[in-house]
């Protein structure tokens, strides 16, 4: 099978008195000789694109005029897709820094008081590790979306303390079995971190005065939670003072 375009030598060939080179993929325009322009159309039919003086050919200008705008469709096409594509991308990414802007705008409008941190997902994320996840226990009620956080026991709101205090739980016999080891070593951690926070996280920092069994308070989970602050002082950096004495003898901080 023959394909390409039909060499020009041919039209050289004026002696030539017959031609057949129909069913191959030739293409182009064929010679100018009186084998071709009298050849039958069984002759040279079932080519690729075949043009010329000849019968059920195309002129070849025609053809070429029908080829340039067939060409020129798919620049076309790519030459106006491309600007409406690049035009809808800016107005998406316009709209989503308006969106941005507008968020941030917002933010930098909302008071101070509940404007945690400039980052809410760090922030978030920080009241999950310190709520160990909310955990009922670091919670107001029992109400999720108000969590206290663990290293703040001290300033926690209770409407009710469930066990009640440390003094009453001891001085009950069968409640005192049931604190365990573990469970009073929980305890003392529980208070231990109230302690910390008041005294080191606290500005100023919070002296109580007076933690006795009576002002530690449990949870149904024997979870411990400081109370009372009546006798509690505000330690101002670099003052000194002298108080009376108050809160319970042997409970006292030195």
């Amino acid at each position: 099978m023959l394909s390409g375009l039909i060499p020009t030598s041919f039209s050289r060939l004026q002696s030539l008195t017959r031609v057949d080179v129909s069913y191959n993929k030739l293409e182009g325009p064929i010679p100018d000789i009186k084998a071709f322009r009298e050849a039958p159309f069984e002759a040279i039919r079932n080519n690729k694109n075949l043009c010329g003086n000849a019968t059920g050919l195309e002129a070849c200008a025609a053809l070429m005029k029908n080829k340039i705008v067939h060409n020129k469709a798919p620049k076309v096409v790519i030459f106006t897709v491309i600007p409406l594509l690049g035009s809808l991308l800016g107005l998406i990414v316009g709209f989503f820094i308006f969106l941005q802007s507008r968020r941030n705008k917002r933010l930098m409008e909302t008071p101070q008081s509940v404007r945690w941190c400039p980052d809410w997902e760090l922030c978030y994320a920080d009241i999950i590790e310190a709520t160990e996840e909310f955990n009922s226990r670091y919670c107001i009620d029992g109400l999720q979306s108000c969590a206290s956080i663990r290293t703040s026991p001290a300033v926690k709101k209770f409407h009710q303390t469930q066990r009640g205090s440390l003094r009453k739980v001891l001085n009950d016999e069968e409640q005192a079995v049931k604190m365990d080891w573990d469970k009073r070593l929980n305890l003392i951690k529980g208070v231990a971190n109230a302690l910390s926070y008041m005294h080191h996280d606290c500005s100023p920092p919070i002296i109580h005065r007076d933690i006795s069994s009576n002002n530690v308070l449990l949870d149904s989970e024997y979870e411990a939670h400081v109370s009372d602050f009546g006798t509690a002082r505000l330690l101002m950096p670099d003052s000194s003072n002298w108080t009376s004495f108050a809160g319970t003898f042997g409970y006292t901080a030195p």
